[in-house]
């Protein structure tokens, strides 16, 4: 029998919910596993919480879940004390309470309605802990959590024991200086008063000539001037100049700041306020210029030989306001695209440079030198102005990818795109995902890929998966598996066999290549340290009690024909209607093989394998998968924890049937 003395505490803090925070300041006491194994309704931890503590089976039961939800799941708890462990607790206890509380939050145990938050904060704190590295960094973070907040406590309580920052009687010292000061201040008109009565007394000790020289400002009739009469001119004045300054800015408002508003949303109005605006005229041309059906109207009158006039017109009209705004780049691209549907051969190249010169903002005239360059083969040029239209314009991807599509195709212009990629501009995800659209030869990205492969911005793996997600869709198994080998680490690609990291030593990267492991409901699916060698890693599936959804953990493999066999090793405990089983399977068909089905208990690892044959045809790509064998929903109400390791396979045969 363990420590009773956490399920006496749950039972006192359900009686007692005000000794809640008191329990917290203090450790978790011995036994918080019985009291997990109590809320997901284990006979005998029930039997026995009963027998120690003389409560009945649900009083029990509430006490417990009640001591989960308030001391263990405490937002404010770290992550030992949410698994309900103390920090120098072994491994395999913190997987133990893992899965209880994960079992007593499954939807067919507990009915709370913060299940999801609890659920997030169990595998957080399992995150934290579950291996030696983390759980080392962990308690680094906690130690210097700890300290900081014990040194703001000390702080605080040194502060209140200390009482005020000055004393009465200190304060009576610091002030007695100025009520010297004060005291002296009052003296002064005395003073003063002592100083004109001896002035006076000398003026009166004066001769009679002496006298006469003495001017007083009395003696003199001055005009005066009423102040008020001076105030009101002021202030007149000042309203004055305020409200001529006010007439001059609305002036200039209504001339400059809002004709340049509405000379791009409302041209027409802008040209009212002021005759001759130039970004007004340059709208209202392109508008005219641009409109849709613009261009076969042009065409028909110019067959007609009526289409002279009015280009003329917008081109005198957008020379008018260049000559007003000598730096308008839309002036310049419009005068171009006016050139070109006059035909003439010279000056749209000549225009359209100098708008995108002096905007790469100008959309237009970037597109027409991204394509002329092209048609040229300056593909230099090519390139800057694709690289100018898609950091300005990235929603344009579709347009430029034509041009570059065809550059990467090129051998004449493929290093120009190379360089391109190489400075890693923004918009090289969106190029690499959409390529495939634009090409003909599905080994183009690969040749990109591999120049860029030593450059100091080499392919990101979000670019080599989008670009094998690609292949794969296409059925272009092969080359996928090829392209993924190109980019493995020399020491992985030694190791690489027809199945990939079987000993799970290397976390899963997701590539297709690679193991892949999904998220199920009710279920724990972990690469960890195996029990018994935590230097060794292994494949770790849990259940938890009740009914699962286990989409399975698997791998993409590409074998030629012949017989092959699948080994690995095995260890757990699983309960059900049904276990667990290995299959391969065609990508584009059925299973070709199976292992023998996992359940029942394995104390120890022992080994299994099979047999399987992949044809000559029809099974071009494989998929190795370990998945529940579950027909219905009644079949899914499976439990226990399983390990796998050392999975691997061999040729047996070069051919079916050797």
């Amino acid at each position: 029998m363990g420590s009773v003395a956490a399920i006496r505490a749950a039972i006192d803090v359900y009686l007692l919910p005000s000794r809640i925070r008191r329990l917290k300041q203090f450790p978790l006491p011995e036994g918080v596993t019985l009291v997990l194994r109590v809320a997901v309704g284990d006979v005998e931890a029930v039997q026995e919480a009963t027998a120690a503590t003389g409560k009945p089976a649900e009083f029990v039961l509430a006490a417990a879940a009640f001591f989960i939800e308030q001391i263990l799941l405490d937002p404010a708890g770290d992550s030992y004390r949410l698994l309900g462990v103390r920090p120098g607790a072994a491994n395999a206890e913190l997987r133990r309470n893992m899965a209880l509380l994960l079992r007593w939050l499954h939807p067919d145990v507990c009915q709370n309605a913060e299940q999801t938050i609890f659920i997030a904060r169990v595998t957080g704190a399992w995150d934290n802990l579950k291996t030696p590295e983390r759980r080392a960094a962990y308690d680094v973070a906690r130690g210097v959590r700890e300290a900081v907040e014990s040194e703001l406590e000390e702080r605080t309580d040194s502060s209140a024991s200390n009482g005020p920052l000055t004393s009465p009687q200190e304060n009576g010292e610091r002030a007695a200086p100025y009520r010297k000061a004060a005291n002296g201040a009052m003296r002064m008109p005395s003073q003063v008063i002592g100083l004109r009565e001896r002035e006076r007394r000398g003026m009166q000790s004066l001769k009679g000539g002496d006298r006469k020289r003495v001017l007083r400002m009395s003696n003199f009739d001055l005009p005066r001037v009423d102040r008020s009469t001076i105030a009101a001119w002021s202030k007149w004045l000042q309203m004055t100049l305020l409200a001529a300054l006010a007439l001059v800015l609305l002036w200039l408002i209504l001339t400059r700041t809002l004709v340049a508003y509405l000379a791009a949303i409302q041209p027409e109005k802008a040209s009212l306020l002021r005759l001759g605006d130039p970004t007004a005229l340059v709208v209202l041309a392109d508008q005219e210029f641009n409109t849709p059906g613009r261009a076969q109207a042009e065409k028909r009158a110019r067959q007609s030989g009526t289409a002279s006039k009015p280009l003329a017109q917008l081109r005198e009209q957008v020379e008018t306001a260049l000559a007003v705004d000598p730096l308008n780049a839309r002036a310049y691209r419009l005068l171009g695209q006016l050139a070109e549907a006059e035909q003439d051969a010279d000056k749209p190249a000549k225009l359209m440079q100098a708008a995108a010169r002096l905007s790469l903002n100008e959309t237009i005239a970037v597109d027409w030198m991204m394509r002329k360059n092209f048609e040229n083969k300056d593909y230099a040029a090519t390139a800057f102005y694709a690289d100018a239209l898609l950091r300005t314009r990235p929603q344009f991807m579709e347009y430029a990818l034509a041009i570059l599509g065809r550059m990467a195709e090129s051998k004449d212009a493929r290093k120009e795109i190379e360089k391109l990629l190489a400075a890693n501009p923004p918009w090289r995800p969106q190029f690499f995902s959409m390529l495939g659209k634009a090409i003909t030869d599905a080994r183009t990205p690969l040749e990109l890929f591999l120049a860029l492969k030593d450059t100091p911005a080499p392919p990101a793996s979000a670019e080599l998966h989008a670009y094998l997600a690609f292949l794969f869709q296409h059925k272009l198994y092969e080359l996928a598996y090829y392209a993924w080998l190109q980019f493995l680490p020399p020491e992985q690609l030694a190791r690489a066999g027809f199945l990939f990291n079987g000993g799970l030593e290397l976390k899963p990267s997701g590539a297709l290549f690679d193991w892949t492991v999904p998220k199920g409901k009710g279920v724990v699916v972990d690469i960890a340290p195996r029990p018994e060698a935590s230097d060794n890693q292994a494949l770790f599936v849990e259940f938890g009690q009740g009914r699962v959804d286990f989409p399975g953990v698997y791998q993409n493999i590409v074998l030629p024909p012949g017989v092959y066999r699948l080994k690995g090793s095995f260890k757990g405990e699983i309960s059900g209607p049904r276990g667990m089983q290995w299959s391969i399977s065609c990508v584009e068909g059925a299973a070709i093989g199976t292992s023998q089905m996992f359940l029942g208990s394995y104390p120890v690892w022992r080994d299994f394998e099979f047999n399987f044959a992949v044809a000559a045809t029809g099974c071009r790509a494989q998929s190795a998968r370990l998945s529940d064998t579950a027909r219905s929903a009644s079949e899914q109400l499976i439990s226990g924890a399983i390990w796998f390791d050392d999975l691997s396979i061999t040729r047996q045969s070069d051919a079916p049937g050797k």
